[in-house]
């Protein structure tokens, strides 16, 4: 109509007759809703009193309390501890589950191979009453160590950290199965722990174990050719005397790049005309020296000359090693209740001069070289050896 204004809003389409139908169809969608989420609600609640043992309706605490106390396994403890947190016998079913997981610790532990995990329990559970039973398993499984002071071990490392002292060390090794050995720097606290050991060597600061006896590490002599099938040629063990932190310039014959600290060694026993060799560690580099001259500090560089005779150079530093035990780097020889047993104190260039001056003179039973003053100290009689950087030792064997 003209002057009236009007929308599809204000125009009814729904027939009266349907309208019934209308409103009965959204009842039946909210009522499939209601009970599809009530379905739900209880199968969550269903599945959540299943994982903690059932539903705990209809249970008895004084039936449920005797069964936990008197059953062998701990389900029952744990079913107990879920329906009643507040029962009466709840500080003695805590207790009678706790001796159960301590029994089945205990069962499990006994047959384990394990030193490290059977002394840990151990601690921690020192009044479980099969703590004595497991005791007297850890001796039996409990490695020995043969131990080795003033040296350092040699094989194949499988781990490296600080640790407050020796025990502390043997102690990590003890915790790993395939822990052949230790090695306890008292430089800078260091402990290395070997998963093979091929041999040992001297080293003033350190102190090592071994599950295994271990056999000094000495290089093996060359072999030169036989002449004739009957004549073989001379061959002695040959030794290097090692400095660390220290370069030996001049007498240069052959430089080495790319190498490492064996190999250089390596090159140089096998051939005659080296008397010595330095390895620049950071560089990687080794310089084999035909002759040997006087040392002086370089940082991150290793010298080491050559004592003994394998097959070339001078014969008699080859006798004059035969007639000494194995040189000790970093060892000090001691005899504190007699000091005049240190009889003549004499300066030198350099070990093997300090090493004949000690064979001249039959009072002579053993000697320590200081490198930085370069001094010879012979001694008639040793007490003990105690570490110290910088210093040779060695006892006289005749």
């Amino acid at each position: 109509m003209p002057g009236s204004s009007s929308s599809l809003a204000d125009i009814d389409w729904c027939p009266p007759a349907a309208r019934g139908w209308l409103w009965l169809a959204r009842l039946l969608v909210r009522l499939t809703l209601a009970v599809t989420l009530w379905v739900a609600f209880a199968g969550f609640a269903g599945s959540a009193a299943a994982q903690t043992g059932g539903s705990c309706s209809g249970l008895a605490e004084t039936d449920l309390l005797a069964t936990a106390l008197d059953a062998g396994v701990p389900e029952p403890a744990e079913q107990y501890l879920t329906c009643f947190p507040d029962g009466e016998g709840i500080l003695a079913v805590r207790a009678k589950l706790q001796a159960l997981r301590l029994d089945s610790d205990c069962r499990r532990l006994s047959a384990s191979g394990s030193p490290g995990e059977v002394r840990d329990f151990i601690l921690n559970n020192s009044e479980a009453f099969c703590a004595a039973d497991l005791l007297e398993r850890l001796q039996e499984i409990r490695r020995t160590f043969v131990s080795y002071d003033l040296t350092q071990l040699v094989g194949t490392p499988m781990a490296r950290g600080a640790r407050p002292d020796a025990g502390a060390c043997e102690q990590a090794c003890q915790g790993r199965e395939t822990c052949k050995g230790y090695t306890f720097d008292t430089r800078d606290s260091s402990c290395t722990l070997w998963s093979a050991v091929t041999g040992r060597q001297p080293w003033g600061s350190a102190r090592s174990g071994s599950t295994e006896p271990i056999a000094v590490n000495r290089p093996q002599p060359a072999r030169q050719p036989q002449t004739s099938p009957s004549t073989p040629s001379a061959s002695s063990t040959v030794e290097f005397v090692y400095s660390r932190n220290s370069d030996m310039p001049g007498g240069d014959y052959q430089t080495l790049r790319e190498m490492t600290l064996a190999t250089c060694q390596s090159m140089c026993l096998r051939d005659t005309s080296c008397r010595g060799f330095t390895y620049n560690a950071n560089a990687e580099v080794c310089f084999l020296k035909d002759s040997i001259r006087n040392e002086r500090a370089f940082n991150g560089a290793i010298s080491a000359r050559k004592i003994g005779s394998n097959g070339g150079g001078s014969g008699d530093a080859g006798q004059r090693g035969s007639a000494f035990g194995e040189l000790m780097p970093g060892v000090e020889l001691a005899n504190p209740t007699q000091r005049d047993s240190d009889f003549s104190i004499r300066q030198v260039t350099n070990v093997d001069q300090c090493r004949q001056s000690c064979l001249a003179v039959p009072q002579c039973r053993a000697f320590t070289y200081a490198l930085a003053p370069r001094l010879c100290v012979m001694k008639s009689g040793v007490e003990l050896q105690r570490a110290r950087i910088g210093t040779y030792s060695a006892y006289r064997l005749d």
